[in-house]
This record gives structure tokens, C-alpha cells and sequence, in this order.
């Protein structure tokens, strides 16, 4: 199947079997305990913000538990996480796990995969929203910046139970570029009234927007850390 999506105006182009995307990991034997192992990658301040603002966390308040993630080869991006502490709410369980799959660890067994057990937390102070009724500062993202969603990324985000019913969406990104260069995003679905998909689709686009990494700083030796912008993040199906 032939993939095509938007981002910023970059149109990638895909070639997937859709049967891939429901795989899941082979369950790995081994657990081991990552909770004093220095991680290659760690969640953005804008997965931060969104971890937390999931979780309605109040001020003061720190949500915190054990996540267990299965780790590939050689060391690389978690997948199949999982809260298992059952004494926290379902959305806070979820908002976690979400946020330790953002990790990356180097397996120490490079020959097998393992369960990673490792501590996440997310915090009131973590929160920085932003909303629709902030207007962009910028008009283009042009020689901002630094990454972009790959393709594969695109195809990981898209919403499965869409999928399944070959339905397609635009959605429109407002972000801030935070102090350590990430984005922290609203999402929403354009030109659509009671889409059975919208909060999937919400939820795809912002997974894509923790793949955007602005610059430091613009050509002119301007700070990007502040800076809103506006991006349409368009899901397609390719004929």
C-alpha cells in the first residue's frame, strides 16, 4: 500500500503493508531493571507538557509509577508499554506509558530483546499549555527547523481504527517552541463537523509534533524558544 502524507507542506511518500502496522512485539523473557541506566533520549519538555495536561494534574501534584517496555535490538525506541500499578487511573496509566515510549536505552544483550523496567513522572510543573486563541508568530517554518517527521513516523501516528475504514483527515498544529527546541502543540481537525475519528486524529498529530526540533536560533541570530507557529498535518491514503 502506497502512503502519502503532509507536513508543512512536504508531501512523503510511503510504501507499507498495512498488515504491519497491527504486529506487535514479540514478548521478550528477560526483564531488566533500566531505573539507574543513563538513557540515550529522553521525553521533550513538550511531551512533558502534554503527559501532564492529560493527567489534569493539580498544582503541586507529581504522578509517578513504573513503566515496563519492551527494548529492541542494539538499543532503540520502546515499544508495547505499560503501567501495570492498577491504584492509578486509566488516563493517567496511559498518559504515562505514552511518555515512557518516548525513552530509548541501549540493550546490553544485544542478541535478544528484553523488558525494560525503568520509573516515569510527569508533574504539575511540567504544564505549559497552549490553545488555538494564541495567535502565531511566525509565518513560515522555513530555515527553522532542525528535524522533521519522517514518513515512517507518519505511518506509526496514523489512527488504526482510520485505517481500518480507509478514512482520511486534515489537521491544523498551533505550537511554541519551547527552551529545549521541541514543540509544545493543540491540535484539531479541520473542515469537519462530528468526525468519528477526531480524537484519534488529535492524537496522531500530536504524536507527530514530538518529531518536529526547531533550530536554537534563526538565521539572523534570533531565539526560536517562544516563537508559535501553525502547521496542517494531513493524513492520506494514496489511490
Amino acid at each position: 500500500m502506497i502512503w502519502r502524507s503532509l507536513v508543512g507542506g512536504v508531501v512523503l511518500l510511503i510504501a507499507c503493508a498495512a498488515s504491519a502496522l497491527a504486529q506487535t512485539a514479540p514478548l521478550a523473557a528477560r526483564s531488566v531493571d533500566f531505573s539507574n541506566a543513563d538513557a540515550i533520549r529522553t521525553p521533550t519538555m513538550g511531551m512533558r507538557s502534554r503527559a501532564a495536561a492529560a493527567m489534569a494534574l493539580g498544582a503541586g501534584e507529581v504522578a509517578e509509577a513504573t513503566a515496563e517496555c519492551i527494548l529492541g535490538l542494539n538499543g532503540a525506541r520502546l515499544t508495547s508499554c505499560a503501567i501495570a500499578d492498577e491504584s492509578l487511573p486509566a488516563e493517567r496509566r496511559a498518559a504515562l506509558a505514552l511518555l515512557a515510549s518516548r525513552y530509548e536505552f541501549q540493550n546490553p544483550f544485544e542478541a535478544e530483546l528484553v523488558r525494560a523496567r525503568f520509573s516515569v513522572s510527569a508533574s504539575y510543573a511540567d504544564l505549559d499549555p497552549i490553545s488555538f486563541e494564541e495567535a502565531p508568530t511566525v509565518t513560515s517554518t522555513a530555515g527553522m527547523m532542525e528535524r522533521r517527521p519522517s514518513g515512517v513516523s507518519i505511518v506509526r501516528a496514523y489512527p488504526r481504527r482510520a485505517l481500518e475504514r480507509a478514512a482520511e483527515a486534515n489537521t491544523e498544529l498551533i505550537c511554541r517552541v519551547e527552551p529545549d527546541q521541541s514543540l509544545a502543540c493543540a491540535a484539531r481537525v479541520l473542515g469537519r463537523e462530528d468526525d468519528p475519528f477526531e480524537a484519534e486524529f488529535v492524537e496522531a498529530a500530536l504524536d507527530v509534533s514530538h518529531d518536529f526540533q526547531a533550530l536554537p536560533a534563526f538565521a539572523d541570530g534570533r531565539t526560536t524558544t517562544g516563537e508559535r507557529l501553525r502547521m496542517v498535518v494531513a493524513f492520506r491514503l494514496a489511490n
